[in-house]
């Protein structure tokens, strides 16, 4: 598995695990590293590739698809719906029992990415399931690979919801949620 996302900002590197599940120990994680360094030339030219996708959409500037990406996007939130509605439903059908006043009532959403990718799928997962925007952390909402104020970009870290917590109570919002920054874990 490669991450750089739940590594302290120095490392943006990896983690490595073995066929046991368990990160890697000696002497493997040494017969790696040789490997590593026998192999630093890259296999793949990422600047003829990244010519090659110019050529085809000179628009872009990116190693990857963006409409591709923005279509698996879009079917895996059609696919949140087609299990019958179950989530959406749910909420849409406790909504209509609320009067106005309870709607005041409703939690509002600090948010963070911290730092990662997580913004605009959080966006997404609200507007999905009918919710109320939630307020996003400014100063950890776009992607930066330095984690700049975080020691550690988890949000299982001391200290690492901080600065969302900190936002939460200035602008009177009443939870937090975290994703970390490549938005496959979520905290509350």
């Amino acid at each position: 598995m490669v991450t750089a996302s739940h590594n302290p900002k120095t490392d943006n590197g990896y983690k490595v695990y073995w066929s046991d599940g368990v990160q890697i120990r000696p002497p493997n994680d040494n017969h790696i590293a040789n490997c590593i360094l026998e192999n630093l030339v890259p296999w793949i030219d990422y600047g003829a590739k990244l010519r090659s996708l110019n050529e085809r959409k000179p628009d872009s500037d990116q190693l990857s698809d963006r409409e591709d990406t923005e279509r698996l996007s879009k079917l895996y939130f059609q696919s949140l719906s087609n299990i019958g509605g179950l989530v959406t439903n749910q909420y849409e059908q406790a909504r209509k029992k609320l009067s106005i006043d309870d709607l005041d009532v409703l939690p509002k959403f600090a948010y963070t990415a911290m730092h990662g990718v997580g913004h605009p799928f959080a966006i997404k997962c609200f507007q999905h399931f009918h919710l109320p925007p939630f307020y996003s952390t400014p100063s950890q909402q776009n992607p930066d690979p330095q984690f700049p104020t975080v020691i550690f970009p988890n949000p299982e870290e001391k200290g690492a919801l901080n600065e969302s917590m900190e936002y939460a109570e200035t602008m009177g919002l009443d939870l937090v949620l975290a994703n970390d920054p490549d938005a496959d874990r979520l905290a509350v």
